[in-house]
């Protein structure tokens, strides 16, 4: 993650923004109701993919199309690849 939050800094991602997203509970007014339930999909896809339940799944297709779910997950899987990577190298 630390890899990702550099790059967003330099990318002009506002520190506030990041500070928000690491605690999520405290700032969830800051994000929309689509927001929100992308960051709980990450999550879930991050920590234990094998494992989404029928209202996450539901909660997720009320506010995405199947393609963007897609490539959400894509992009998910993605950004946990760079973070493996960039650990086992010692990148971060």
């Amino acid at each position: 993650m630390r890899t990702q939050s550099a790059l967003a800094e330099r990318l002009g991602v506002a520190p506030d923004l990041l500070d928000a997203l690491y605690h999520i509970d405290q700032h969830r007014a800051r994000f929309t109701p689509a927001q929100l339930i992308a960051i709980r999909y990450a999550e879930r896809v991050t920590t234990a993919a094998g494992d989404l339940d029928e209202r996450l799944w539901s909660e997720l297709q009320d506010h995405f199309a199947d393609d963007a779910i897609v490539e959400l997950t894509a992009l998910i899987g993605f950004i946990n690849y760079l973070n493996r990577f960039a650990d086992a190298l010692g990148l971060t």
